[in-house]
């Protein structure tokens, strides 16, 4: 499932097939929190402008990752595995707080 962005015009792919979630309701230069298919994280909230990504895991811990890259954030919400994507490309990659 590909959804436009309002500010870039470019399509993004999500895997969020038959989800009630349309990326296309939110601007890449504003925060967001993204639902996320997954076992384990819940949801990911970003801040392009801080690059702050905030992840929700299903048992209720909360982590903050700082510096995080806009395009880490679309990989995460892009991935077919966010599990995956998160052990492999953010966790103990970047600074972060929580837990």
């Amino acid at each position: 499932m590909a959804f436009r962005s309002k500010t870039t015009g470019r399509f993004i792919q999500t895997p969020w097939a038959g989800m009630n979630v349309n990326i296309s309701d939110y601007s890449l230069t504003e925060p967001m929190t993204i639902p996320l298919s997954s076992t384990a994280i819940r949801k990911a909230y970003f801040n392009p402008l801080e690059r702050r990504l905030e992840i929700s895991f299903t048992d209720g811990t909360v982590y903050e990752y700082y510096s995080v890259e806009l395009d880490t954030f679309l990989g995460l919400i892009r991935a077919s595995s966010v599990g995956k994507y998160f052990n492999y490309q953010i966790r103990n990659n970047y600074e972060y707080s929580g837990g």
